[in-house]
């Protein structure tokens, strides 16, 4: 069942946590197993609602003030959009339709191949607009950069999302990245969603404090922000939403870093920008290998 086609059973969701929470329930294994009853879709956390500290005062200045933010509560996505979800957007009618939508083809890992040869792999070559496109049909959106950055880290100023453990520590890893130049964890390019849980071979767990996959290295992840250095300095207290187009230069953010990214660059706060699918002037694509997403429900 598609989510789009399920309010019914997120009203009995919502109704099943709201009497947890009146009973005074905040044990999150007990809250996520009635979600998962309710829910046919599974594979989304609930975050809830409250302040956080985004943001720091120690990274580089689009980073900085550090300042607090509430957001109210959502649901987000455990783990980035995967091949195989992206590949049902793409043949489906009223989704994709094998059409401009496609996933940028790379060299020997062209598009759909890649889906069917790696189904559990974050989909790739994917611009903000397709991301955007993709949400729309799956009944979701993308989110804020708050909303990103709060499911990243929690409540907690940590470097990681996981801790301030570095992503590879006494021959364990805990995240995907820095790849292009070691490999030492087997993957030349991305890994599997949710790889890194303590589980795999020479594997930490690097999940969040919300228990979310991949928030730092395998890929980068589309949010709804349009960029501005200078946003922290004037972002609203509450459910900031980003700076207006004007002050962007129409770049959008990406968070969480890649499999090419350094341990500096896969930190909770750090920012990048992206046109939103349109080349740079030297020829660097929107459609990117290291560009993925993740969705909030609508």
């Amino acid at each position: 069942m598609c989510i789009r086609d399920s309010i019914y059973m997120k009203q009995l969701i919502a109704l099943a946590t709201l009497i947890l929470l009146l009973f005074n329930c905040n044990n999150r294994e007990v809250i996520s197993y009635v979600q998962q009853i309710f829910d046919p879709d599974k594979g989304m956390i609930y975050i809830p609602a409250g302040e956080f500290i985004m943001g720091s005062d120690t990274g580089k200045p689009d980073q900085s003030p550090a300042h607090i933010v509430y957001l109210d509560a959502y649901y987000i996505d455990e783990n980035p959009v995967t091949n195989e979800e992206y590949l049902k957007f793409w043949e489906a009618p009223d989704g994709g339709n094998k059409s401009k939508f496609t996933p940028e083809d790379f060299p020997n890992d062209p598009w759909p191949e890649r889906a069917y040869r790696k189904p559990r792999h974050p989909v790739v070559g994917v611009s903000w607009i397709m991301a955007r496109k993709y949400a729309q049909w799956a009944g979701k959106r993308l989110p804020t950069e708050a909303e990103w950055e709060k499911a990243a880290k929690g409540n907690t100023q940590r470097k990681y999302p996981w801790g301030d453990t570095p992503p590879e520590y006494q021959g364990k890893f805990r995240a995907n990245f820095n790849t292009i130049y070691f490999a030492k964890d087997g993957f030349s390019t991305t890994s599997p969603v949710g790889f890194y849980n303590g589980k795999n071979l020479n594997t930490a767990s690097g999940r969040s404090p919300y228990e979310l996959n991949d928030m730092a290295g395998n890929v980068w992840e589309w949010v709804k922000d349009w960029y501005s250095p200078e946003y922290y300095k004037k972002s609203p207290y509450k459910n900031p939403e980003g700076p207006i187009k004007d002050d962007s230069n129409g770049k959008k953010v990406i968070r969480g870093g890649s499999w090419k990214n350094t341990s500096e660059e896969i930190i909770t706060t750090y920012r990048k920008s992206m046109p939103i699918d349109a080349p740079f002037p030297t020829g660097f694509p929107a459609k990117n290998r290291s560009r993925n997403f993740r969705c909030p429900t609508a």
